[in-house]
């Protein structure tokens, strides 16, 4: 999911997750999971207010 940098803090975010909430409850779904880059601190902030909790840390290291 992303909103274009143009239309963020405008609510259409918000708007999307919750949509994304009750069309997957809607489908029987009892969570949801997402996956964001760590340096990502906006998208983590937001998905932390839409009520998603850490889970786990993934780590890499080139070679």
């Amino acid at each position: 999911m992303g909103v274009i940098p143009s239309h963020r803090s405008k609510g259409i975010g918000k708007m999307l997750m919750e949509r994304c909430f009750s069309e997957a409850k809607a489908r029987g779904f009892e969570k949801i999971s997402v996956r964001v880059y760590s340096s990502n601190v906006k998208a983590i902030e937001f998905y932390r207010r839409s009520g998603f909790k850490d889970l786990e840390v993934g780590l890499e290291r080139p070679l």
